[in-house]
């Protein structure tokens, strides 16, 4: 009898160490924040590479849903969150891998750890581009040309540290891009801002925007709006043929 019992036991102590053995890791999250400025951005980022740093054999994911009606800015997110900053501190990019979800009131960021042979995190809905069919804002950001300056066009220097705080440079490039892809679409610029600045805003736009990007100047609509003490500009696709009101 007692040898029955230790033989039981044993089976099932042997049984157990197999399963745990055969157990599939899971994905750990490191961390989730929305929307934050570009220093706490960083600091939530060197603790996720720190994570994957210490742990070979894992590879990063972040999950990230975008901000409605900021377009612009959510391609530069994605932009320097898989590629710029990763390279900027020296990380082997192929171990991190962004997953899009769709667009959320409010930014959201997630970094994930996923061990080798874990699933990788799941998302509700992945991101689907919609076809413009109304007034669509891509972006709204600052527009500061007060500020120091390390180029000739400084408030559209292409990256996260053009000003001081929260906003990217204005997102001219990608703009362009569905400008040139979608020929049925105009390009609307609102600029708030003192009526000098204004000017020199416009100015470097138009000036981005033709010589740079090729884009006919008939395709593009320039809006003054109210003056204000900080400057700010709305990017906006706007089908052939639709009226644009300026909110």
């Amino acid at each position: 009898m007692k040898l029955k019992k230790f033989v039981s036991l044993f089976l099932v102590l042997l049984f157990s160490q197999f399963s745990f053995a055969q157990e599939t890791p899971k994905a750990v999250l490191i961390n989730e924040f929305e929307n934050n400025c570009s220093e706490i951005i960083a600091l939530h980022y060197d603790n996720f590479l720190a994570e994957l740093s210490n742990d070979p054999s894992s590879a990063g994911f972040i999950v990230f849903n975008g901000e409605e009606a900021q377009e612009g800015t959510n391609l530069r997110y994605i932009q320097h969150l898989s590629l710029n900053y990763p390279g900027f501190r020296g990380f082997d990019q192929n171990r991190i891998t962004l997953i899009r979800g769709e667009n959320r009131s409010k930014m959201r960021i997630q970094f994930w750890k996923v061990p080798f042979g874990s699933d990788i995190p799941e998302v509700e809905k992945t991101f689907e581009a919609e076809e413009i069919l109304s007034p669509q804002r891509f972006q709204k950001t600052d527009a500061n040309l007060m500020k120091p300056t390390v180029s000739k066009n400084e408030e559209f220097v292409d990256g996260f540290y053009a000003f001081e705080g929260c906003e990217f440079a204005p997102n001219l490039k990608d703009f362009a891009a569905i400008l040139s892809q979608e020929k049925d679409l105009n390009g609307y610029l609102v600029i708030r801002a003192k009526k000098n600045i204004a000017r020199k805003i416009n100015s470097l736009a138009l000036e981005e925007l033709t010589k740079t990007f090729k884009i006919s100047p008939k395709r593009l609509k320039i809006v003054f709006g109210d003056e204000t003490e900080d400057s700010e500009l709305e990017l906006w696709l706007v089908p052939q043929g639709e009226e644009f009101i300026v909110k």
